[in-house]
């Protein structure tokens, strides 16, 4: 599947605000989620009260199934984190070279 300029402009702009690096979004994996980014989707599709105890380990297992949401793909999408999109073939980001994953600088305490 080519990937057109065309293509690479409408996914691009669905990630508006992310930073770019040498043409390439940079975006985190979505196995990195962190546990506020979990629990807010888990909010979203239960409509849970901010605040309710979640558990973040339970969380980050539910949300690759409620990406599915339009709500939840598209608040996951503003947090940049990259998703399977269906111009791609079905594909992440990276997995086509549209992306790179940001790197967290490990500190020595």
């Amino acid at each position: 599947m080519e990937i057109t300029d065309e293509i690479k402009d409408k996914v691009f702009a669905q990630y508006l605000g992310q930073n770019i690096l040498g043409g390439r979004i940079i975006l985190k994996p979505l196995s990195a989620i962190t546990n506020e980014d979990a629990a807010e989707v888990v909010f979203m599709q239960w409509e849970k009260k901010r605040g309710s105890l979640v558990d973040p380990d339970w969380a980050k297992r539910m949300v690759s199934t409620l990406a599915l949401r339009a709500d939840i793909y598209q608040f996951l999408q503003s947090k940049g984190y990259d998703l399977p999109h269906f111009l791609l073939g079905g594909r992440c980001l990276r997995e086509t070279g549209l992306a790179i994953y940001e790197v967290k600088e490990e500190t020595n305490g």
